[in-house]
């Protein structure tokens, strides 16, 4: 779902991390703990925090271990193909080194009966292909994304109309033979909708003039869609 204007492999991988509510940890391709309070390090690595009853926390005690991490981006409306995009991550998981640090990134104070792993990828695959992990480890969420789905639900429930305008600003072959049309995701480049038809599924992006590097700019960046579509006034 990229144009030649988005996000690289590695953009993508990070950003269904930062926006994955779960995590599906593996450990022997059989015994498999979600975790739900999860964050990821600057070089790429995770650092979970799971109880220490549970199966991570009882296999952490016997050493490092190699484990594999599932994680998916899902849309927050009830349409079909919700999944956007799937990562998969294999490497090797142990105790963190720095527990005040894991806390600081996880959003976190003090934990009695939880146990801070860190996970360090090997292999990262996005929907099945091999993502380059010198560039994963580089790389950083889309600064929009993790917003996205309180933002879509705001602008299903009180804009409507107004998206459908915006749709009108793709291809019109797309919108005349569409069932249904909702906006699916924002990020920094654009508002992606969710086309259904006869044809399938398509997710169409409607390009921002500009790139956002930050939420405070979404506003601006909405307000100049809303221009092209001679919708007057701004998105509240």
């Amino acid at each position: 779902m990229t144009t030649d204007h988005g996000p690289t492999p590695a953009e993508r991988a990070r950003t269904v991390l930062a926006c994955a509510a779960v995590l599906a940890v593996d450990l022997t391709g059989r015994d498999v703990e979600d975790v739900g309070v999860h964050g990821t390090a600057a070089d790429g690595a995770l650092v979970l925090l799971v109880p220490a009853t549970g199966l991570l926390g009882r296999r952490a005690a016997c050493g490092p271990a190699v484990a594999g991490v599932h994680a998916a981006r899902v849309l927050p409306l009830p349409v079909p193909e919700r999944v956007l995009e799937c990562v998969t991550i294999h490497g090797t998981l142990g105790p963190v080194v720095d527990p005040r640090s894991a806390l600081r990134l996880l959003g976190r104070v003090d934990e009695p009966d939880s146990v801070l792993l860190r996970l360090d990828p090997h292999h990262v695959r996005l929907d099945g292909a091999p993502v380059d992990p010198d560039a994963y480890r580089i790389a950083e969420p889309d600064p929009i994304a993790p917003r996205s789905d309180a933002l879509v639900m705001h602008l299903v429930r009180r804009h409507p109309e107004e998206m459908v305008a915006l749709a009108h600003l793709l291809d019109r072959r797309l919108v005349d033979a569409a069932w249904t049309i909702a906006p699916a995701y924002i990020d920094r480049f654009g508002l992606t909708f969710h086309f259904a038809g006869p044809e399938g599924v398509a997710f169409p992006r409607l390009d921002f003039p500009a790139v956002v590097g930050h939420p405070r700019e979404l506003p601006a960046a909405m307000r100049a869609l809303h221009r092209r579509a001679g919708i007057p006034g701004p998105t509240r």
